[in-house]
């Protein structure tokens, strides 16, 4: 099925998050789920050296922060969020802004890498994801869901759990095709 990619990456519309995560979602009391962001990853998302995935702020379709916590990241502090990985599994990452002379970006920082690099997350090099955030109560949170693995192959709610796939990129360009290899170089 063609989604309709452009050369970015980017579909439009976006899929609508799966049923599998708005049930996760649900189960943690979260509410209000808002998509932030659909990306291509690119090598410095993956890389350990880097351990963060970058937020370009002027691609964000949607404001989601509060007026304190936007003055908080202006600040140079964190937001601690809870995250929901793709595989569905719980992490805590650290939301912060990057201000740079011509842009800024928001970073998901802390326990990235460790994230990327378990193997059932399936995040590999220009694989398509969506970052999502959400509340419990007032407490900012987020989530990641696949939209196409690195391959352009239209991720299903069924092939999230496995980690298994046949014939993927990893971050260096190169292709596997045996299930049990590394996914992830290191940089």
């Amino acid at each position: 099925m063609d989604l309709g990619f452009v050369e970015v990456g980017h579909l439009e519309p976006p899929p609508p998050m799966s049923q599998e995560l708005k049930k996760h979602i649900e189960a943690m009391n979260g509410t209000d789920p808002v998509l932030v962001i659909q990306k291509k990853l690119f090598k410095t998302d993956l890389s350990a050296r880097h351990n963060r995935l970058l937020i370009p702020i002027l691609q964000t379709r949607k404001e989601f922060l509060t007026v304190d916590e936007r003055r908080g990241l202006e600040r140079g502090e964190g937001i601690t969020l809870r995250f929901i990985e793709p595989c569905l599994d719980e992490d805590v990452l650290v939301l912060k802004k990057w201000a740079q002379k011509t842009t800024s970006n928001y970073v998901l920082i802390k326990n990235w890498y460790r994230i990327v690099n378990k193997k059932k997350n399936m995040l590999l090099l220009d694989a398509v994801v969506q970052f999502y955030a959400f509340r419990i109560g007032t407490h900012l949170c987020g989530a990641l869901a696949i939209v196409r693995d690195g391959n352009y192959k239209e991720i299903t709610s069924t092939d999230h759990g496995s980690g298994e796939s046949s014939g993927n990129n990893n971050s260096n360009g190169s292709s596997t095709s045996n299930s049990n290899s590394s996914s992830v170089t290191q940089n």
